[in-house]
């Protein structure tokens, strides 16, 4: 019995320490990835490649959908079609945004957000006013007692 609990590993098996380093290798490395993505797609936002960003963030939150966070890459790719003159996606991605982050308010009771929050809800009434659903904005702000 001692003989096997010695026994060295077969060449080329990972001990189980190191088939967790290399599962959270893969965690960090996803992670990085995810962050480079989003530099480079605020990085474009900021220069006024809309589109170019609105795609890179639609592919972050395509490839990961349950990433944390992804309600504030909804809030940016709504901001981008907003800027773009495309009040339609913008709207349909501020919803998806507003819907996440009251999700989040509620879970975590936790007001870390909240400035994302407003700007987003503000984005969002915005475009639901241009696209004539005034109704639907002032029940937002007068929900939230926010203001406009």
């Amino acid at each position: 019995m001692d003989a096997q609990q010695n026994a060295r590993p077969k060449a080329g098996a990972l001990t189980a320490s190191a088939l967790q380093m290399k599962k959270s290798f893969k965690e960090k490395l996803k992670e990085y990835k995810s962050a480079f993505y989003h530099g480079k797609a605020f990085r474009r936002m900021e220069i006024g490649k809309f589109e170019s960003a609105a795609k890179i963030l639609e592919s972050i939150c395509r490839d990961n959908p349950r990433e944390p966070g992804n309600e504030i890459s909804y809030y940016f790719i709504g901001q981008c079609y907003f800027r773009m003159g495309k009040i339609d996606l913008a709207i349909n991605w501020l919803s998806k945004a507003y819907d996440l982050f009251n999700i989040k308010l509620i879970e975590n009771r936790s007001y870390r957000y909240l400035r994302n929050y407003r700007d987003m809800l503000q984005m969002y009434c915005k475009a639901l006013r241009i696209n004539g659903e005034t109704a639907l904005a002032d029940k937002l702000i007068y929900e939230k007692d926010f203001g406009s």
